[in-house]
């Protein structure tokens, strides 16, 4: 099956990389639906549907892992935990990493991994910095999720 490109100005709606939705484009209705101020910005009249890109700048955009990875300007490894070291512990973390506008590191939560590895990785993805993604100009918040793999030499 073919899958069509929707025309420009409808909405669409992806969950994990599959398409759950979609509404076409409507046709704008400047004179009834909207004014505009003498700052040059259209306000909603009352009743009427205002875009939301009038309204707000956009919300917190979703990286790919690989993304995220590629904007990193400043990489922080974590140090292995002596505890883990000396009881054998290794494997995968997987955190869920909140980004501020500015590249900095907001909040870090624990996906999967032990936890003594966890705090190890999440002391040092708080160092990180990325590399702000614009969307319309401006930097927008961000989210991914990020993997460290801790492996004892042998």
């Amino acid at each position: 099956m073919k899958e069509s490109f929707p025309p420009a100005g409808s909405l669409v709606v992806y969950e994990k990389g599959k398409e759950i939705f979609r509404l076409p484009p409507t046709v704008e209705r400047k004179a009834a639906g909207t004014r505009t101020s003498e700052s040059g910005t259209q306000n909603a009249v009352p009743g009427e549907v205002e875009r939301a890109s009038a309204v707000e700048p956009a919300g917190v955009v979703n990286l790919e892992p690989e993304v995220a990875e590629g904007s990193l300007v400043h990489r922080v490894e974590p140090d292995y935990p002596e505890e883990a070291r000396k009881q054998g512990i290794q494997g995968a973390v997987v955190l869920e990493v909140h980004i501020g506008r500015d590249g900095a590191i907001q909040d870090v939560k624990v996906v999967s991994g032990q936890l003594l590895l966890a705090n190890a990785a999440i002391a040092a993805v708080k160092q990180w910095r990325i590399r702000p993604h614009m969307v319309q100009g401006q930097p927008v918040e961000m989210q991914t999720r990020i993997t460290l793999n801790f492996r004892l030499p042998r």
